[in-house]
């Protein structure tokens, strides 16, 4: 073998060396700055739960890094490694499972989903297994009914309680296919199917025909309460200047229970671009967007929604649950996806991928919008109807009294108080996310017999003159209206 000279040599020795700084340094360089920063700007300190954070580039993951505890308790930091729970996130995986029992013939997602939940109420019209993937179902999201049903989230429900709540709802927020309103109901439902349909939980179905595929070692949905999940880090609510544990739950499997962690989820980003799992195709089946019955095409497809961002496609979902938050958004067309996992409500990661894509996809992104002055004042000139304002209370007795609701298994008192409505409800609980109804409500008029709270919850009592028999409660926001009885 002829010796190699020694210029050579060197300058091989060089280029060797350079290529390994090239590809250690992260791409681009400076995103390990910029979210050392937001952490830090958001209060993350190595006293405090954290956030973990990936950045993937063609099918690579080019940056990750974790920040603060995984567990106050035991002063574990947060690393790429660590398991977290990613709430609504986990509903792609749902809507993928799904989606393998259509292509091989074991459902039809134009199913009525009576055939596969035949004690589920029948109201008279199709509920269909798409209906479910695209939210358009007009199922009541149960999340939105535990509040008025005083039902706090951290008890330890089971998926048949849960179940039962579901199908003693009387009616539709609207007729199926009509409109789009984001409910978990329809994923729980759709877990259900899936169990049904392939005898396998949703937890196993996955297992073995997703993760294990994908090599998602450290993926699993939480199916049984007090599992043991190694590396799994606990969510964190803020209780003064304190923290307080969230707890998992096991009825919420469907729409929300996958724990996972940053390396796992990469490998799942990948499959859209290699698909490993469902075969050629299959990612476009996932990013199918829903259909309402007047030809519209809404933004949701089957668990991710579909958008853009400064002119550049996106898909994206974000989670929330039992103290954990989390953002993960795909630029499809550059193969760039960002993902934020954290184990504390304080901190935001829906916003962080925008941050970081705005450092590194800089030159492809559109200029910022410039907000609408004229629209903004517009908006701010906007009363919501709700304005407090003096009542006689001559014709308010006539919708004082108890009134009661089967479907959730509560009762709500309205009074006369000084000179004025005020409704009272049995809840006591904090319901994080949702704050519609307390346990006291004052009530102005808006109109006739219709009243409301100072926030979106309106009251109208049937009939409108003569004696109340009864009063329907709506909440706009989720679509919600609900009967009960005056007793």
């Amino acid at each position: 073998m002829r010796r190699i000279p020694k210029t050579v040599f060197v300058a091989l020795c060089l280029t060797f060396a350079l290529l390994r700084a090239v590809a250690a340094e992260p791409f681009p360089a400076g995103v390990e700055a910029l979210m050392d920063s937001i952490a830090a700007g958001q209060g993350v300190t190595s006293e405090t739960p954290g956030c973990a954070v990936a950045v993937i580039r063609d099918g690579r993951i080019i940056f990750q890094k974790g920040y603060g505890l995984a567990s106050l308790e035991h002063r574990v930091p947060v690393t790429p490694k660590t398991v977290f729970n990613v709430g609504s996130i986990s509903k792609q995986f749902t809507a993928a499972a799904v989606m393998l029992l259509a292509d091989e013939g074991k459902l039809s997602l134009d199913d009525d989903i009576r055939k596969h939940l035949p004690d589920f109420p029948d109201y008279k019209q199709s509920i269909t297994v798409r209906h479910l993937l695209h939210h358009i179902s007009g199922i009541r999201d149960y999340e939105a009914l535990m509040v008025p049903a005083n039902m706090p989230y951290d008890r330890n429900y089971t998926p048949d309680e849960l179940y039962s709540f579901i199908i003693r709802q009387r009616a539709l927020n609207f007729a199926p296919g009509a409109e789009f309103s984001y409910s978990n109901s329809g994923y729980v439902l759709l877990a259900r199917i899936v169990k049904t349909v392939s005898g396998k939980s949703l937890g196993e179905f996955c297992r073995e025909r997703v993760f294990r595929p994908l090599g998602m070692e450290n993926t699993r949905f939480y199916e049984k309460m007090h599992e043991v999940i190694p590396n799994r880090a606990t969510g964190y609510d803020r209780d003064g200047d304190g923290y307080i544990a969230g707890l998992l739950d096991i009825y919420t499997v469907g729409a929300s229970n996958l724990c996972t962690t940053l390396e796992d989820l990469a490998r799942w980003d990948a499959n859209f671009s290699t698909p490993k799992v469902g075969g050629p195709g299959f990612p476009e089946k996932l990013r199918t967007r829903g259909v309402l019955n007047s030809g519209e095409t809404i933004h949701y497809a089957r668990g991710l929604n579909i958008s853009e961002y400064r002119g550049l496609p996106t898909v994206y979902h974000n989670g929330w649950w039992a103290g954990f938050m989390a953002g993960m958004v795909c630029f499809p067309d550059q193969r760039f996806t960002i993902i934020c996992l954290a184990n504390t409500t304080t901190f935001n990661p829906y916003d962080l991928p925008y941050t970081i894509a705005d450092y590194c996809l800089a030159g492809e992104l559109e200029p910022v919008p410039t907000a609408d002055a004229s629209a903004a004042a517009a908006s701010l000139e906007t009363s919501d109807g709700c304005a407090s304002s003096p009542e006689k209370s001559r014709d308010l007795s006539r919708f004082a009294g108890t009134y009661a609701s089967d479907e959730l298994g509560v009762t709500y008192t309205v009074e006369v108080r000084d000179g004025g409505l005020v409704l009272r409800t049995p809840i006591t609980y904090d319901f994080v996310g949702y704050h519609f109804l307390t346990a006291e409500n004052p009530l102005s008029r808006r109109a006739g017999s219709s009243f409301g709270t100072s926030g979106e919850v309106t009251l109208d009592f049937t009939p409108e003159t003569g004696a109340v028999t009864g009063m329907t409660l709506g909440v706009p926001s989720v679509k919600l209206r609900l009967e009960f009885t005056r007793r």
